[in-house]
């Protein structure tokens, strides 16, 4: 329960929208959600498919994918960082492209597993590869 009560308030904080800079795809700049009836989410669903993966569902502020053995969320936010490889904590994995940051975490069952980062390294790609949608759009 911990951990989603961050990944909601990490979302909410970051795709809340500002002034400065809407959330991509969203109805207005100060859009309150879900992140996932965004341009955005869906540009996050293209780049988890093209690993091999299924998105099946959301959580309102993260994506549900599965496959390959494994069952995980996945989100991202516009935060102009620099290209980075994957890094984890032990609980998520993140790692920046194109000036968007990443997470994934296991979910949603108890029992599921994330990818290791050795086997995210086809979405770091497709993350890299596949151009965002334009911040107006």
């Amino acid at each position: 329960m911990r951990t989603l009560f961050v990944l909601v308030v990490a979302l909410s904080a970051a795709c809340s929208g500002s002034p400065d800079e809407a959330v991509r795809g969203c109805p207005r700049p100060d859009w309150p959600g879900p992140w996932t009836a965004c341009a955005e989410a869906r540009w996050v669903e293209r780049i988890v498919e093209a690993d091999g993966y299924e998105v099946t569902g959301g959580t309102g502020s993260a994506l549900t994918a599965e496959g390959q053995e494994r069952g995980f969320y996945i989100w991202a936010a516009s935060t102009n960082a620099d290209d980075s490889q994957p890094a984890t904590d032990g609980v998520r994995t993140s790692w920046a492209a194109q000036g968007f940051t990443f997470w994934v975490e296991s979910g949603p069952r108890s029992t599921d597993v994330k990818p290791t980062v050795d086997e995210l390294k086809g979405i770091v790609a497709a993350s890299r590869r596949i151009v965002p949608p334009p911040a107006d759009e």
